[in-house]
């Protein structure tokens, strides 16, 4: 499977994990207008750098297991943590910072935080990558609105 493949929502077995509407960020006047899918793609990890579902496991694997995130045959549910913070309804925070050089938001709900990096151009269109997923307390910045 190619970095760039998409991956499945175990929640609804679609490639999406939820949609971004019409918001308003402050400095990113281009997005206030732009609706787009939420995708996981395989990714990379290397050192403490990467994205989506690889960067995940190997960074934060522990902590996933911790929250109970294992099945029945001993293996860490990481699609299932990522679908239980990215979906409809889980507010979504800006904080000013982008990743690289792209708009970035920070999904929050009780289970962690996600973070999403605003993409175009590509063979998917229009869309916001999971680029990781870990526990989080209490979410930070500016809340801006809400998955779909």
């Amino acid at each position: 499977m190619g970095k760039n493949t998409l991956i499945r929502n175990p929640s609804n077995n679609s490639c999406s994990y939820g949609k971004i509407g019409n918001l308003t960020i402050p400095r990113e006047p281009q997005l206030e207008s732009t609706e787009a899918n939420i995708y996981l793609f395989p990714g990379f990890h290397k050192g403490k750098k990467g994205f989506g579902f690889k960067h995940i496991r190997d960074m934060h694997e522990r902590e996933i297991r911790a929250l109970g995130f294992i099945n029945e045959k001993g293996h860490t549910l990481i699609l299932e943590y990522v679908a239980s913070i990215v979906r409809p309804g889980t507010k979504l925070y800006y904080t000013g910072e982008s990743w690289p050089k792209k708009c970035r938001l920070l999904a929050w709900n009780r289970t962690g935080m996600a973070v999403l990096g605003f993409q175009e151009n590509t063979k998917y269109g229009k869309h916001w990558s999971i680029i990781t997923a870990y526990t989080r307390r209490f979410p930070y910045g500016q809340e801006v609105g809400t998955i779909l």
